[in-house]
């Protein structure tokens, strides 16, 4: 209940970090053993050229996923004034 949203209140950042960090984690381990089935990948600048890639998919996800929560400030003052001009009473 109350200590749940306090918690997330408080600490939500470090958990959405740290769940990102275990995704990228997650991602890279299996671009690299998928990689690895393919092609020989013992080399270390290939394991940081997939880190990288699996660190630019996470930013983008993360982005996304943000750009979904976030409210348009512009889409908000065109919805109040939309709102606004077709109430009856405020014409008047």
């Amino acid at each position: 209940g109350i200590q749940l949203q306090a918690f997330w209140q408080s600490y939500g950042t470090y958990v959405s970090l740290a769940g990102a960090g275990f995704g990228v984690y997650v991602l890279w381990r299996s671009m690299y053993g998928a990689a690895g089935f393919f092609v020989d990948v013992s080399e270390t600048f290939a394991e940081l050229g997939l880190l990288g890639l699996a660190v630019s998919v996470g930013t983008l996800g993360m982005l996304y996923v943000r750009s979904l929560y976030t409210i348009d400030p512009d889409a908000a003052y065109r919805l109040a004034m939309r709102a606004l001009n077709a109430h009856a009473g405020a014409l008047e």
